[in-house]
């Protein structure tokens, strides 16, 4: 069959000429099976849980795909596509060149026609080429976008960490502000509490708590009357070498010497228990506490053999050895040993009309506690010797004026400055009503105008009469000692304009007044003798000392010795 006939009946796609038998064949087909189908379906659902890695450092986090790669399947086309568009250019080249030989008519119409064919693949090809090239661009760009993206997330959340840190800082920042404040405002306050005592200080300020070891020692011999002289001589030339070997501290040999002593007969141990005493005394004061301790304990046994045991020398006695168990550390046995003594007098001064033994031994033993320690016990047993006082005076005012500030005094150290203005004030009142007669509005006592002055540096409205001091007059020392007492309590509540005025007036009062006035009121004050009216006295304000506009004025003035000891932290 000739060639023309075959190319007359086939379709230009389906039927090539023979001369297209040499051309290379075109590209296989690759359609996709059921079984890659379904792995490209497992791809796709792979793909839509891709999940983002930070690096090492956490600066950036990154794209993981589990799905395929699209940019380079995309560069595989976009490849593909060219190579198979040069092979169309060339198979067209060739299909011309083999029209130009070819005299027939009917072939070269038939490759005409395959050449527009292959013209129009062609056409197609360099189309799909472009759509692959757009496809890596439009890849570069999503990779590009997703690189972006992923690097503004993670600088918000690194300005957002940074955020939560700056807000944490400043909020740091505002609580150290806010602890220097209160820092600063104690600082403030200690200083004008520091700057209040530094000014009391330039006036003469000193009150020994201190035990008095020498009277505690001392007041046996008052209640010794069974020594014997006789037997003194040869008992003081025994216990001289007991002596330096307690100065030298040969404690072993001071005790052989103390067994060597000679013997006495049964009336003549009181006088023997006086040198075991000495003996004791020496050993306490250099340290030899257990020593003391010894012969104190022989000593007592001594006494209550030959005195009895309700006798008052044994109740000094015990006071020795309580003084004794306090340098030996053990309060517990020194306080047990102090209250033993205080049972004995207060027994023997039922029988007994002469109550001097007794306040002594109250206050004696107030000393010890109060150095011990034990504030509230020690001042109530003051008070117990300032009630047996209150009852002779103006006989016992010398040492009952004495004892106030004592008791003023260790209410202060013991933080209870409300009990040390109030027992202060009973100083002051019994020197005031001595002096210038009854307390009334004309005649107001000077912590009165002192609180008065300090009600008037925190209100407007003020009675000046009532805060102007009064003129210097002399002041005994124990009522100095008293105001100064007033004037620390009133700095240890932060009243310090009140604490001032007190100071300034005891500084002119020492300046101006000198010497005691040759004409005093002798008079006992008799409001000293009812317990309701000095209370009354002590805690109410006279009436009118500021301006009585506002009630509350007068309601804060009676509030002013019940306030609460613990307004202020002291400072030592």
């Amino acid at each position: 069959m000739p060639r023309a006939h075959l190319y007359c009946f086939r379709k230009p796609d389906a039927c090539p000429s023979s001369s297209m038998s040499k051309r290379e064949p075109a590209p296989k087909s690759t359609a996709p099976t059921a079984s890659q189908s379904r792995e490209k379906e497992d791809k796709k659902k792979t793909r839509l849980r891709d999940t983002r890695s930070l690096d090492s450092r956490g600066s950036s986090a990154a794209l993981v795909r589990t799905g395929p790669d699209i940019k380079n399947g995309c560069k595989s086309v976009l490849e593909k596509t060219t190579q198979l568009n040069e092979q169309i250019k060339e198979r067209i080249n060739k299909l011309m060149t083999m029209r130009k030989s070819e005299k027939n008519r009917i072939l070269q119409i038939n490759m005409e026609a395959e050449h527009g064919e292959w013209a129009s693949l062609m056409a197609k090809c360099q189309l799909a080429a472009y759509a692959a090239s757009l496809m890596v661009y439009a890849t570069d760009a999503v990779d590009t976008s997703e690189t972006v993206i992923n690097k503004i997330k993670s600088d918000f959340k690194k300005a957002v960490r940074e955020n939560k840190e700056l807000k944490a800082s400043i909020s740091f920042v505002i609580e150290k502000i806010h602890d220097t404040e209160g820092r600063l405002s104690a600082s403030k306050e200690e200083s004008l509490y520091w700057k209040f005592l530094y000014d009391l200080n330039k006036i003469e300020y000193s009150l020994n708590l201190t035990i008095d070891e020498h009277a505690v020692w001392h007041e046996v011999k008052i209640f010794d009357v069974q020594w014997n002289s006789d037997i003194a001589g040869p008992l003081m030339r025994a216990v001289e070498p007991i002596y330096v070997a307690i100065d030298a501290n040969f404690e072993e040999e001071a005790l052989e010497l103390i067994d060597k002593l000679p013997q006495v007969d049964e009336e003549n141990l009181p006088t023997l228990a006086t040198y075991l005493e000495i003996i004791a005394k020496r050993a306490y004061e250099e340290g030899l506490f257990t020593m003391a301790e010894a012969q104190m304990k022989r000593v007592l046994e001594i006494r209550t053999k030959s005195y009895g045991a309700g006798k008052p020398i044994i109740a000094a006695t015990l006071n020795v050895l309580a003084l004794i168990y306090n340098g030996m550390n053990n309060l517990q046995k020194a306080t047990e040993t102090a209250y033993q003594a205080l049972d004995i007098l207060e027994k023997d001064s039922v029988t007994s009309k002469d109550k001097t033994i007794l306040i002594r031994q109250y206050t004696r033993t107030g000393h010890f506690l109060v150095n011990w320690g034990y504030y509230q016990e020690g001042i109530k047993l003051m008070q117990m010797a300032l009630v047996e006082m209150e009852a002779n005076l103006p006989k016992e005012e010398q040492g009952w004026s004495i004892l106030i500030c004592k008791m003023a005094r260790a209410c202060n150290d013991a933080k209870f400055h409300d009990d040390a203005m109030v027992i202060a004030c009973e100083l002051i009142d019994y020197y005031q009503e001595k002096r210038f007669g009854p307390i009334s509005e004309k005649n107001l006592t000077i912590y009165e105008i002192a609180y008065a002055q300090q009600m008037a540096s925190t209100k407007d409205t003020t009675n000046q009469e009532a805060t102007r001091l009064p003129d210097p007059v002399y002041l005994p020392p124990q009522v100095a000692m008293a105001m100064k007492e007033v004037a620390i309590a009133y700095a240890c509540k932060f009243q310090f304009r009140a604490a001032n005025t007190i100071r300034e007036y005891i500084e002119k009062c020492a300046t101006s007044c000198q010497e005691e006035p040759d004409t005093l009121t002798t008079t006992t004050p008799k409001a000293f003798r009812d317990r309701e009216r000095r209370r009354s006295l002590i805690k109410g304000s006279a009436q009118q000392l500021m301006s009585t506009k506002s009630e509350d004025i007068v309601e804060e003035k009676r509030k002013l010795h019940s306030m609460l000891s613990n307004v202020f932290k002291s400072k030592k």
